[in-house]
């Protein structure tokens, strides 16, 4: 009788899994290849949310001193960049691997909606860049009160 398996998913991550540990075995692990059509995750990862007030924007920057983060808010548009300087290695020294990311970076993210530029703040905490974004008045989701006669 033939039997034919279709590997699942947790299948090919064990796969994965094993991959990566060849690659990373050895006196000299090599550094491991990018997979091909998968990119890198962008640098910062951020999270953005919305309530009725404006937004928050959390970006996860360890390592970071706020006084090399710029931000910038043009309409809907906000701008984070910065710079990472790589490792300091004595010269005899050899990498073996590497993971994180250094030198410049940019993310920029489209809002919804325009923002009140003027009263964006931020706040660097832990690692964590939280920018608060609140919208014009206008764009505020106003209380109406019934009047009774």
């Amino acid at each position: 009788m033939l039997t034919i398996r279709t590997p699942s998913f947790s299948s090919l991550g064990l796969l994965s899994d094993q991959m990566d540990r060849f690659f990373d075995s050895g006196p000299t692990p090599m550094l491991r290849p990018a997979r091909a059509g998968l990119r890198p995750a962008p640098f910062p990862a951020l999270d953005v949310c919305e309530d009725e007030t404006g937004y928050t924007v959390r970006a996860d920057l360890p390592g970071f001193e706020p006084g090399v983060i710029d931000i910038s808010v043009e309409e809907d548009l906000l701008t984070i960049k910065g710079e990472r300087v790589a490792p300091a290695c004595a010269e005899s020294a050899r990498v073996h691997h590497t993971e994180r990311p250094f030198g410049a970076f940019e993310r920029a993210v489209r809002l919804p909606a325009p923002v009140n530029s003027e009263s964006v703040t931020a706040s660097f905490d832990a690692g964590v860049l939280t920018i608060t974004l609140p919208k014009p008045a206008e764009q505020r989701p106003r209380r109406v009160p019934i009047r009774t006669a």
